[in-house]
């Protein structure tokens, strides 16, 4: 019988990076996937000559001592991937006017100054908090330092956010309400309004790209693609097109995992990178949990879904240099603005994400092409239930005409196009509601600190996006050291 140090469920980033630091320190490590790729939301599918990936678009940390550089530092690996900075990190096209958006916040802070010179002092004062504030969210260990900050203050002015939306947070400071529109573009990175949208989650998020936004050069799956070749060039496991269906108890302790088709895996530690709820009541059952524990998990909500449309273009006339890497497209005002969902019954403007990787490596696309990747947060029963009674064609078609009126001339030059919608999300990464961003980030989310890495079960772990506070890339990766940690401090 061969046991594991530790058994992952799922492969996603915060699966890879808490195993590579497991495997790093010498332990022998299983990961098990229902895909056929490793990477979760971070990897790529190809139609025909064009890649695309499946949801990330920007990477921070990357950066020479960054978080994610420093970590493939670690394991040797940070010369074997080029990683692409993106400046302006994105750009935020508010009704008839567009802002090129920097990843550095004092950058931000100078132009944001230029066009709201009223604001001038609120906004110095609100990118001054963000930098404090997130640089102490950041932190994978409390005993980390700040150059030349007193931890004790930005601990104080961290607990006067709690359960306060980002709008509440700008408003204190500024008055134009474009300034403050143009600060809240980045919800739709955190999936909630930026009225309901918690002030400290959003503030890590604008942090973690405070010294550069970059792409990985061949796509997403390229970081993912290292750190599992890191993993299995130093005698731990990786099992694809494998469903975890239990989890394996006695006595009060995980003893493994069993698969879909049977199979058994032995480990006295479990890596849960899948969804929360599903990891507690389906895969361990909810007789292991105490009743207070829970009705307290019962509590949480978790974040929307997204509509996604891939598109492989005719681009023999360079028509896509006119795009950046990323487009960020809202109405006239983007908080205290109901309506950031796509719905298809409404024919306002419809917030999203127009994404093309391509212009800046070209090797996801073939000669004279380019990819386009358009994202719009969502309603899981909203949208599932119009697809299913109006069919995905109707989707399709509407969407289309929405992306048409911000890119003329785009539905002319597809080749290829296909479209996710939540149910497509929920069958490749199981997360309920086809959630994107794990659980929702409203600021009276309840409980959420205590979410990871440790769970109550004896052996039971979690990392990834259903932990607490955590956001994109730099988030995961961060849950999975943080992950790792924990188990080395517990079992050694």
């Amino acid at each position: 019988m061969k046991k594991y140090d530790a058994i992952f469920i799922g492969a996603g980033l915060g699966s890879l990076s808490a195993a590579a630091k497991l495997v790093h320190s010498g332990k022998k490590v299983l990961i098990i996937d229902q895909h056929y790729v490793i990477g979760g939301c971070a990897s790529t599918f190809r139609r025909k000559k064009f890649i695309f990936d499946a949801a990330v678009h920007l990477m921070g940390g990357c950066e020479e001592g960054g978080l994610i550089e420093k970590f493939l530092s670690n394991l040797g690996l940070n010369q074997k991937i080029n990683f692409i900075e993106i400046n302006p990190m994105y750009v935020a096209s508010i009704g008839e006017d567009r802002y090129n958006i920097p990843s550095n916040l004092y950058e931000l802070e100078e132009k944001m100054c230029e066009w709201f010179p009223d604001d001038k002092e609120g906004i110095k004062q609100v990118i001054s908090k963000i930098i404090k504030i997130g640089g102490l969210l950041l932190q994978v260990s409390s005993t980390e330092t700040q150059d030349g900050v007193d931890r004790k203050e930005i601990i104080k002015e961290l607990s006067g956010i709690r359960n306060v939306s980002f709008t509440e947070f700008l408003e204190r400071y500024l008055n134009n309400p474009k300034a403050i529109s143009v600060l809240s573009t980045l919800f739709l990175y955190a999936g909630e309004s930026p009225d309901e949208l918690s002030a400290q989650y959003i503030i890590s998020v604008l942090m973690s790209y405070h010294n550069g936004a970059f792409y990985p050069k061949g796509s997403t799956q390229a970081f993912a693609n290292l750190l599992g070749d890191y993993i299995k060039a130093n005698g731990s496991d990786i099992v694809l097109r494998r469903k975890v269906e239990k989890i394996r108890m006695s006595n009060g302790q995980v003893t493994g995992v069993i698969d879909h088709k049977g199979n058994e895996y032995y480990s006295d530690v479990i890596v849960s990178n899948a969804d929360m709820k599903s990891t507690y009541l389906d895969l361990l059952g909810e007789e292991h949990l105490s009743s207070l524990y829970k009705k307290k998990f019962e509590k949480l909500t978790p974040s929307c879904s997204a509509i996604v449309l891939y598109a492989g273009i005719k681009d023999d006339d360079n028509w896509s240099k006119n795009i950046p890497h990323e487009l960020f497209v809202f109405p006239q005002h983007v908080h205290h603005n109901p309506q950031y969902l796509y719905h298809p019954q409404e024919k306002s403007i419809t917030p999203m994400s127009i994404c093309c990787p391509s212009n800046v490596d070209p090797s996801l696309a073939p000669p004279e092409h380019s990819i386009v990747t358009v994202t719009a947060l969502c309603n899981y029963d909203e949208i599932e239930s119009i697809r299913l009674k109006q069919g995905k064609e109707f989707l399709v078609d509407d969407f289309l005409n929405r992306i048409e009126m911000q890119l003329p001339g785009f539905r002319e030059r597809i080749v290829l196009h296909e479209l996710a919608t939540p149910s497509t999300i929920l069958r490749y990464t199981r997360n309920q509601n086809g959630a994107i961003y794990g659980w929702s980030k409203v600021k009276e989310q309840p409980w959420l600190a205590k979410m990871g890495p440790k769970s109550p079960i004896k052996g039971l772990y979690f990392t990834g996006h259903w932990t607490n506070n955590i956001h994109g890339v730099y988030g995961v990766i961060k849950s999975g050291l943080m992950t790792s940690q924990q188990i080395m401090n517990d079992v050694g």
